[in-house]
């Protein structure tokens, strides 16, 4: 892994990154380094592109999906924090990158984008979990992260299915005890605590209805996010 400051990343000399060609695609280069977990990459993109968490691949995935199929763990943890990061982005599936991860069964990164506040117990357009996606492929570490981390082992699909069926089924038995007990003691969260966040949510809206900010806020802002976004690199050890 890379470990340059994020100064010295998003300086070119600095940072061992020749001149880019006048036809250079910042998006491709993008999705390259977070298939290869280029941190120094990841994060000179994010400086000079301020809205590239949002970015997408020609499989429409987002940089974090794509970080969560590779694996990659770093690169994740840094566009999970980035400027207009969104941690639930859904695929033409209504999947999002924690779902990807538990399908890969790449625990380091879902518990990366869990700890970025991912929502654990997101339904896809089949009513698909994170959790029922870890449980039929046998994850037991993916499987375990997501219960202890509040995963509900309830939850049907659309067809009326659990996630302890997913593994029976898929003949993972083990896993399929683990979250029977689970299920056994399962208890949803207060009403409370969802109507905070569903009032959090309001908030988010209502704030997206603001006059827009003209181009001397949004750079003001920008530089600010990748300030804050330096801080808890250097806090999390990731850079030097």
């Amino acid at each position: 892994m890379t470990t340059l400051g994020i100064s010295g990343a998003f300086n070119e000399a600095a940072g061992g990154h020749e001149a880019e060609p006048r036809n250079y695609d910042p998006r491709l280069r993008l999705f390259s380094a977070i298939g290869i977990n280029d941190t120094a990459m990841v994060q000179k993109i994010l400086m000079d592109n301020p809205d590239a968490a949002g970015w997408r691949n020609n499989q429409g995935l987002t940089g974090l999906m794509a970080a969560a199929q590779a694996g990659a763990k770093e690169a994740a943890w840094i566009l999970a924090r980035a400027p207009n990061a969104d941690l639930e982005a859904v695929n033409a599936n209504g999947s999002t990158a924690l779902m990807f991860a538990a399908f890969e069964g790449k625990a380091a990164v879902a518990d990366v984008l869990l700890k970025a506040g991912a929502d654990i117990n997101h339904t896809n357009t089949k009513g698909h979990t994170a959790l029922m996606s870890a449980a039929a492929h046998g994850y037991r570490n993916t499987v375990v992260l997501l219960i202890d981390s509040g995963a509900d082992p309830t939850i049907k699909d659309t067809e009326g299915v659990t996630a302890v069926e997913f593994a029976r089924d898929n003949e993972h038995t083990g896993v399929a005890e683990l979250i029977a007990q689970a299920a056994a003691v399962y208890v949803p969260k207060p009403k409370a605590e969802t109507e905070f966040k569903n009032a959090g949510a309001g908030m988010t809206a209502a704030n997206a209805n603001q006059p827009p900010l003209t181009q001397a806020e949004r750079d003001a802002k920008n530089r600010t996010a990748i300030q804050e976004l330096e801080r808890k690199l250097i806090k999390a050890g990731l850079v030097g």
